[in-house]
């Protein structure tokens, strides 16, 4: 096996402290921020979601693919490769930040009405962000 494959485990535990990280990350910017909101924010059952983040399950391919639409990441077509190159991983972890900022889904949720207007101004304006922020 060379450095840029890994087994099918490495890419679910992979998986796995990435999405510790994500709940840490959501946790340091709301210390209030509890499993279960993460388990209801990720539409999965919150006593599975806690065994898997303690290690105590393994993650099944249909809660990846879940948490997966859930959080916008794509690990499962790396684990259905059996390879995940290591350039892959910080592609992979900066997409869960990325994601996790919670204007991005405001913006998603913005396009979706009637008075959006697809200008900077606006949208900044509306989410009261800056533009930095909407370039991400």
């Amino acid at each position: 096996m060379n450095e840029t494959s890994l087994p099918q485990d490495s890419t679910k535990s992979l998986f796995v402290s990435l999405l510790k990280q994500e709940y840490q990350f959501r946790q340091t910017k709301n210390p209030r921020y509890s499993m279960r909101s993460f388990a209801k924010c990720l539409e999965v059952d919150q006593s599975l979601l806690t065994k898997i983040l303690n290690g105590k399950r393994n993650p099944s391919k249909p809660f990846i693919q879940k948490v997966n639409e859930r959080l916008g990441v794509d690990l499962i077509e790396a684990e259905q490769e059996n390879e995940v190159p290591d350039s892959n991983y910080q592609a992979v972890e900066d997409t869960f930040h990325l994601m996790s900022e919670w204007y991005h889904f405001a913006l998603l949720e913005l396009a979706r009405t009637k008075e959006f207007v697809a200008e900077e101004d606006w949208i900044c304006k509306r989410l009261r962000i800056n533009p930095g922020q909407l370039k991400l």
